[in-house]
């Protein structure tokens, strides 16, 4: 019993953490709180993240299969997806900084406090819904996990999110900080042509599943 709770726990660990590591909107937003608020700050993103996540998880565990096979909610999320992904990095376009601040962090959300950016901004991360899905249904079949959730498992994927964005936050400050003579200037394009660049990505991905994606929403 205690080896299937330990199974739980790091397994929970391991998807979790390899889910939060990429480049994406939540970790340049933490990114941004670092520079901003300090630790304090992504400490408090990061939970309010868990938060919506934890409620996620175990919903997704629930109806993982009865998700994936709901096609025409998977087309709507990659829709909202790639729309929400692409006026946010728009969005970071209109805020303006000094040469020498790394502060690019867009003024609307520079008024709300960190644990409700990261809980807002989860909210609206809607293609987790078939990331946790597609793995529920996988380690459930595989026979990793049992049918019935684990609070281990939940645990584990808690300290993973935590993990994984705290890995990518840190890495990628020292690498910032290592090169002084970066124009600040220029990083509201940058962190906008990468979401952007994602929106895109997405996109791709969404034309290549659908590619008659205009005769299915005559179906809808």
């Amino acid at each position: 019993m205690r080896i299937s709770k330990i199974n739980d726990f790091l397994i929970g660990i391991f998807v979790s953490c390899i889910g939060s590591l990429p480049l994406g909107y939540l970790n340049l937003i933490a990114l941004q709180l670092l520079s901003l608020y300090g630790f304090e700050g992504v400490f408090f993103f990061i939970s309010g993240i868990i938060i919506v996540e934890i409620v996620v998880i175990i919903f997704t565990f629930s109806f993982a299969k009865q998700l994936l096979s709901y096609q025409k909610l998977l087309f709507w999320i990659d829709i909202f997806t790639i729309i929400f992904l692409f006026l946010l990095g728009i969005s970071f376009l209109n805020h303006h900084f000094s040469d020498n601040s790394p502060h690019f962090l867009p003024v609307y959300l520079e008024k709300i406090h960190p644990f409700f950016i990261g809980f807002i901004l989860n909210l609206f991360n809607f293609i987790q819904i078939p990331y946790w899905s597609s793995w529920h249904i996988f380690l459930i079949q595989s026979k990793k996990l049992n049918k019935k959730i684990s609070i281990f498992y939940v645990l584990g994927t808690i300290l993973g999110t935590f993990l994984g964005m705290i890995t990518f936050v840190f890495l990628v400050n020292y690498w910032f900080l290592s090169y002084q003579k970066i124009n600040f200037s220029y990083l509201s394009y940058v962190f906008c042509f990468i979401l952007i660049g994602l929106s895109l990505n997405i996109l791709i991905q969404f034309l290549k599943k659908h590619t008659n994606f205009f005769l299915f929403l005559e179906k809808k």
